[in-house]
């Protein structure tokens, strides 16, 4: 595991992303929850595609408390030596059990999507649902290690895309059932209900993400330190009032975008140089 991250290339990152954190202009709240002085587990909902609201809230937080996330990421997202170098470049590790019980150890402020590769992969009809299923793995760690948990409810990156084809539509077509049965044989190396969707469209029906201001709320946080990791009803119910606080800041969000004047990132960037 990479024990620390590397700050010349983690704020070589932020100043290359500065630009594009100033255009969007995004709406934070909460952010008084994030104590550096005290670690927590941040849970997040995963937008369809990832990864284009991240590095938004990650800049908010490294200005507003100075503190570095450690992310725990998928493992595809270092298989090639481009999404590995940025990964490692925030301080992100694979998101196995063995490198979240070194991060706590060590005192890092965490972040993790419980949804997964199945919730990036949403399909049509999926937009802002939590897809967390039985996983219960971060709920373990947090109580394992008296760990507080922030919920982070997202919007915004899942109107960049529409989904145009998915998996669903793909078992429609005469290969379909043929690749599922293959994906089931090889579900170590890939899910079928995570393969992302097979076309999407953006800007102007280009590949481009459509400009879309994003909104993100930190959420009070979840204790965890009075449940033993063997009270399966009290770890249940952690994971529960972490996934409505999420379901609470979106809908929240959803509600305060429908009247927001700076919706519009460029026209909201454009107004504040007047």
């Amino acid at each position: 595991m990479q024990k620390n991250t590397k700050p010349g290339l983690d704020d070589l990152l932020v100043k290359l992303l500065q630009p594009l954190y100033r255009l969007g202009q995004p709406h934070v709240e909460g952010l008084e929850h994030i104590d550096r002085a005290r670690p927590a587990l941040i849970v997040a909902n995963h937008t369809t595609l990832g990864v284009l609201d991240v590095p938004f809230f990650y800049i908010a937080i490294r200005e507003k408390s100075g503190v570095r996330l450690r992310a725990l990421a998928h493992k595809f997202g270092f298989k090639t030596p481009v999404t590995k170098a940025i990964l490692q470049s925030m301080g992100a590790v694979e998101g196995t059990r063995e490198n979240c019980n070194q991060l706590m150890e060590a005192g890092e402020h965490i972040l993790v999507f419980p949804g997964g590769g199945r919730e990036v992969s949403k399909t049509k009809g999926q937009k802002y649902q939590l897809l967390w299923q039985e996983r219960m793995g971060f709920v373990k760690m947090a109580v394992e290690h008296g760990y507080p948990i922030i919920p982070l409810a997202s919007v915004g990156a899942e109107e960049c895309y529409d989904i145009r084809f998915d998996r669903n539509d793909l078992l429609k077509t005469p290969l379909g059932p043929w690749i599922k049965r293959i994906a089931d044989k090889l579900d170590h190396v890939i899910k079928f209900d995570e393969i992302p969707p097979l076309l999407v469209t953006g800007w102007g029906g280009t590949l481009l993400p459509r400009p879309e201001r994003f909104y993100f709320k930190f959420m009070p946080p979840v204790e965890t330190a009075h449940v033993s990791p063997e009270d399966e009803l009290g770890c249940h119910q952690i994971k529960a009032a972490t996934k409505l606080a999420i379901e609470t800041g979106i809908n929240d969000l959803l509600s305060f975008r429908e009247t927001d004047p700076l919706r519009n990132p460029l026209a909201a960037r454009l107004r504040s140089l007047k």
